[in-house]
């Protein structure tokens, strides 16, 4: 006795993983994951979920049949984000065995300075010496300003002052009393040349 064939369906993938490097000037990262329907019956993609919401997917349809082929296109807005960063895209069909195919953006945004260290710190009871904090520019492009963002706390005092104009700063904080336990962070921007900016956060802390 002959026993029915079924047809079988499945998307194939170029690849289910895309590094990228940004550069200074973007402002997103674009991924383009090709596949192919290499079954023989029809398939409908019913869900494309990203894993946060600075990533997006799309795609120009839903429904493939045999042979057909398509892009999910995935956009990665960077934000303040630097470092190496990575989102996920969950593709799932209306295929009944099939588990949901998972797309993997990897991304690397270089960080445009250096600032070290982040955390200045008093023992409580120290003497009131100012800790600094380096800011040196990891590119080619020139710093052109760098501000606190937001007043300065009242439990420290802050000014930043250049080393090297254009590529080096030193962000000096002075604790106005090291008599009891504080904590407050320094939030900063640091501006290059070419209208590209990068947010930083300096800690101090009296323990």
């Amino acid at each position: 006795m002959l026993l029915p064939v079924y047809g079988q369906a499945a998307l194939t993938w170029d690849t289910q993983r895309i590094a990228l490097t940004t550069r200074p000037s973007d402002k997103e990262a674009v991924a383009r994951f090709h596949f192919v329907n290499s079954g023989n019956t029809t398939i409908t993609i019913t869900s494309v979920h990203s894993s946060c919401g600075c990533t997006t997917a799309q795609l120009d349809k839903y429904t493939y049949g045999p042979g057909e082929s398509g892009d999910i296109n995935a956009v990665f807005t960077l934000g303040d984000r630097v470092g190496e960063q990575e989102k996920t895209i969950n593709v799932t069909t209306d295929e009944a065995a099939a588990r949901p195919v998972q797309l993997i953006l990897h991304v690397i945004i270089p960080e445009l300075l250096t600032y070290s260290p982040r955390l200045l710190m008093w023992k409580v009871g120290d003497k009131l010496e100012g800790k600094t904090t380096i800011i040196t520019a990891n590119t080619p492009l020139r710093i052109s300003t760098i501000a606190v963002t937001s007043p300065i706390p009242t439990e420290v005092s802050a000014r930043i002052e250049p080393m090297e104009t254009g590529s080096k700063y030193q962000l000096i904080v002075q604790a106005v009393s090291t008599a009891q336990v504080m904590n407050v962070s320094i939030p900063a921007l640091a501006t290059f040349t070419d209208g590209t900016t990068q947010k930083f956060t300096i800690y101090a802390l009296v323990r």
